[in-house]
């Protein structure tokens, strides 16, 4: 897949585990915050970058943002609103805690030739949605119907479209680090193969 799409990182969340404080904007190793990290990374593979959900607390970064669709049921509403925003792009979803997705790993998901209306690492029986990709336009009425029916999860909305296991190499996993809670920070350290 080479067509230039969005990228869509997901601000959704009040950071209750981090102490209320906002996880796009916790540094990433390059030392700015992390949401501004994965915006530049989709710049860099030509994917046009945008934040989903309440981005009131990146106002300053000067970023677009749209707000999830609906509000209120948490990720699967932030990846039904870049579906909807797309229109016929695909979408790579990434989470706005995960400091070590680079552009060459967007790159390599970017490309990754695919019939599958999604890609989603898994492991074992469990989708790694927050580094995945869709096919917008294939896909948002599936997610939309999902939501309708009360889904909340990212899992369903998986299996739901018909997503297929995107095979990561071992070297890119260290992408699917996330931070959730201040122990993550103090732990973090330069493993590829940590799990995340």
């Amino acid at each position: 897949m080479s067509a230039p799409g969005v990228g869509a990182v997901l601000v959704g969340g009040a950071g209750r585990r981090m102490g209320g404080v906002a996880k796009g904007l916790l540094p990433a190793p390059s030392g700015e915050p992390i949401a501004l990290a994965l915006t530049r990374a989709f710049e860099a593979i030509g994917w046009e970058p945008v934040l989903v959900g309440d981005a009131v607390a990146y106002a300053a970064l000067g970023l677009r943002a749209v707000a999830d669709e609906p509000a209120g049921v948490g990720p699967i509403g932030g990846l039904c609103a870049a579906l909807g925003y797309a229109g016929e792009r695909c979408v790579i979803v990434v989470g706005c805690d995960m400091p070590f997705v680079d552009a060459a790993t967007l790159a390599s998901l970017a490309a990754h030739p695919s019939g599958a209306p999604a890609l989603a690492p898994r492991e074992a029986d469990r989708w790694e949605p927050l580094l995945s990709r869709w096919d917008a336009a294939r896909c948002v009425a599936a997610v939309r119907a999902e939501i309708a029916r009360g889904t909340r999860s990212l899992q369903r909305a998986c299996d739901a479209v018909g997503a297929e296991r995107w095979p990561m190499e071992l070297a890119a996993r260290r992408a699917l680090v996330d931070w959730d809670e201040p122990g993550d920070l103090a732990r973090a350290r330069p493993d590829p193969l940590r799990s995340p």
